[in-house]
């Protein structure tokens, strides 16, 4: 069952929140088949940065993951720490994503030989053409999750606190408030970026899985999107200060590419985009 956020007295700070664009747009109904990648060996102190490489295999700490995310030249997620003097512990500070993929869809119809854009999405929905039809991560769902490799880390996933299973199965919450076990919620941490034709703009959304009762301020959300060059995007995600987690909890993260926000996740904006 499906816990209900509610709001408490502690809001996201709204400045450091990519915040949906004020305009109006028809959202695009992406079709694309949901895909995993894996990034091994994070840990006490995790990785300076890690390659997604589209399609191939990456080599990285314990272990070798296989990419099949929506951006066919692949992206690179960097999980960056900060010491919490406080707690004495290593904090997932947050982490970033860098040479996204976000061309809007069907950029280059005319290059293909389509009278209009419209025409160009509804042929290769997820695609553009550049010198050939290429996937984007324009309007893409990417769902991150986080999980544990170490025993005694266990009781931060979703399910190894009830009933001990083993963390490699269940996800790390991204939440944990001030590193402890018996307060951890969100999950998943999805979201989706709905570039703009004519890159003027975009619309932004995203949503948290299993999310427990500490309320909004409890949400992981973006910040600081860069699309200047939409071939080479970037943005970061992060946890609520105090909720950052503790990073020695986080042997793993990954990421899967879907159409549209798992159903049981709270989205921030429900009527936005990414919703079914």
């Amino acid at each position: 069952m499906t816990s209900e956020i509610t709001p408490e007295a502690t809001p996201v700070d709204p400045s450091a929140v990519v915040a949906p664009a004020k305009k109006s747009k028809v959202r695009r109904n992406v079709l694309l088949a949901s895909g995993a990648v894996g990034l091994v060996g994070i840990g006490s102190t995790l990785a300076a940065n890690i390659s997604l490489n589209g399609g191939n295999n990456v080599e990285f700490g314990q272990g070798v993951a296989k990419t099949t995310a929506c951006d066919a030249d692949g992206f690179t997620i960097n999980p960056v720490t900060s010491y919490d003097n406080q707690q004495s512990i290593w904090r997932l500070d947050r982490v970033e994503v860098t040479g996204l993929n976000l061309t809007p869809v069907g950029t280059g119809y005319s290059s293909a030989g389509y009278s209009t854009q419209d025409e160009a999405k509804t042929a290769h929905p997820g695609e553009y053409y550049d010198n050939g039809w290429k996937r984007t991560c324009d309007g893409v769902v990417l769902d991150f999750k986080a999980y544990t490799d170490d025993i005694n880390y266990w009781s931060y996933t979703r399910d190894g606190y009830y009933n001990g299973t083993n963390g490699n199965a269940t996800p790390v919450g991204w939440a944990q408030l001030d590193g402890q076990d018996n307060n951890v919620g969100n999950f998943g941490f999805s979201v989706i970026f709905d570039t703009s034709d004519d890159n003027t703009g975009e619309l932004t959304n995203w949503a948290v899985g299993d999310s427990d009762t500490y309320g909004y301020a409890n949400m992981t959300y973006p910040q600081n999107l860069n699309h200047g060059d939409p071939t080479n995007s970037s943005f970061s995600f992060r946890s609520y200060n105090d909720r950052k987690p503790d990073s020695a909890s986080i042997s793993k993260i990954a990421v899967s590419s879907m159409a549209t926000f798992p159903a049981n996740y709270y989205v921030y904006d429900s009527g936005g985009i990414g919703r079914g």
